[in-house]
């Protein structure tokens, strides 16, 4: 015989399921709040210097079509809510929350980075309104250092979403070279986007993070070999340039390589690997390295790949490749101790040949700290 509730567990049920009804069916107006909460408690955090709970905040956010036009709103009325002095800083941090919110959103389910273009272009727009300084300027280098991990692909090109439509504000990468027109990592992405721009013209069907910015990965493609050679003349034309002339050179040379261009590619290559930037120089020696193995000279990418543990020692992908060289070579007891030190040693530094893909995204960290400290009273 099937026993059934009490009196007192049937309300509790009830009550249970009420509750539970209430939550599903809840109004549109009461997400709504919930993301003005949301928006408004990371404002006051980043403002208050409590950057630790800005990415708990952001996790809370609920997938909405609303939340990206709640948070432009939002942060419009918490920046015009202060006068003076306050008013200025409150910009700044805004600023620095619209990067961070679209840096979280390349890796978060609940948030889609083309939703969230208006709060750049406001930002972008109040800065223009004031003269150039330096906050302004590393905000710029913070939107080419996230653009170059593709999370701003259409906002550097200009292009808005996968309709291909011009932005109303225009690319935030022209506008970075009209208020900066003497950087020279603008130059270098102006270059690098130029292929990404075409490349999305011309393949529709491509989704933007397939894209890499600054990067050179995927240039196989017949649609991306086809635009290939305008972003090469323009990077040889920067290889002499100061600050940016090694990388300029480094990119060439990928991407000749991946165009299976070898002896062109070896010029750069070697070029970039006199660089006194230890990146440049261990990426270039990296691809060298397998660039001579093609060539079937094991030898000289054996030689590559130990320059490449001598830029920045230890790291897996340096280390790797030079042991297994040497082992190959039948030099196996060098090969254990290049492996064993990588093993026991914790590199101060991320690995370049991960990186590398990546473009500016590289710099991201040390941008974000210098934009930290300019938003503090």
């Amino acid at each position: 015989m099937t026993r059934l509730p009490s009196r007192a567990g049937v309300t509790a049920l009830a009550l249970i399921g009420a509750i539970t009804h209430a939550g599903t069916t809840a109004p549109a107006s009461y997400v709504a709040q919930s993301d003005d909460d949301i928006v408004r408690a990371i404002l006051e955090a980043s403002d208050a210097g409590r950057y630790d709970e800005v990415v708990p905040q952001l996790a809370r956010v609920r997938v909405s079509e609303t939340f990206a036009p709640r948070l432009l709103q939002t942060t419009r009325y918490w920046v015009s809510d202060a006068d003076g002095p306050a008013r200025e800083r409150r910009l700044r941090v805004a600023s620095l929350v619209a990067l961070e919110t679209f840096e979280y959103s390349a890796i978060a389910p609940n948030l889609d980075s083309r939703d969230l273009r208006l709060l750049l272009e406001w930002a972008s727009s109040r800065l223009a309104s004031r003269m150039p300084d330096e906050f302004e300027h590393q905000w710029y280098l913070g939107v080419v250092a996230v653009g170059g991990a593709s999370l701003l692909a259409e906002m550097l090109t200009g292009y808005r979403g996968l309709r291909f439509e011009p932005s109303d504000h225009g690319p935030l990468l022209a506008h970075a070279r009209r208020r900066f027109p003497n950087e020279p990592r603008f130059e270098l992405a102006a270059v690098a986007v130029r292929r990404v721009a075409r490349t999305i013209a011309n393949r529709p069907g491509m989704e933007l993070p397939q894209l890499t910015g600054l990067g050179t990965r995927n240039v196989r493609g017949s649609d991306m070999t086809r635009h290939v050679e305008e972003t090469l003349a323009g990077l040889d034309t920067l290889a002499s340039r100061e600050h940016i002339g090694a990388e300029a050179r480094l990119r060439a040379g990928v991407i000749r390589f991946q165009l299976n261009r070898l002896d062109e590619s070896l010029v750069d290559l070697q070029a970039a690997s006199m660089s006194r930037n230890r990146f440049i120089r261990y990426v270039a020696s990296i691809v060298e390295g397998h660039l001579q193995r093609i060539r079937g000279d094991d030898a000289a990418a054996l030689e590559a790949w130990r320059r490449a543990n001598a830029a920045i020692p230890n790291v897996v992908s340096g280390a790797t490749l030079l042991s297994t060289a040497l082992f190959l070579a039948d030099r196996r007891d060098e090969a254990y101790e290049v492996m064993e030190a990588a093993l026991r040693t914790r590199p101060k530094v991320p690995d370049p040949w991960l990186q590398y893909g990546w473009g500016d995204y590289r710099f991201w960290p040390g941008i974000r700290a210098r934009l930290r400290r300019m938003t503090r009273p």
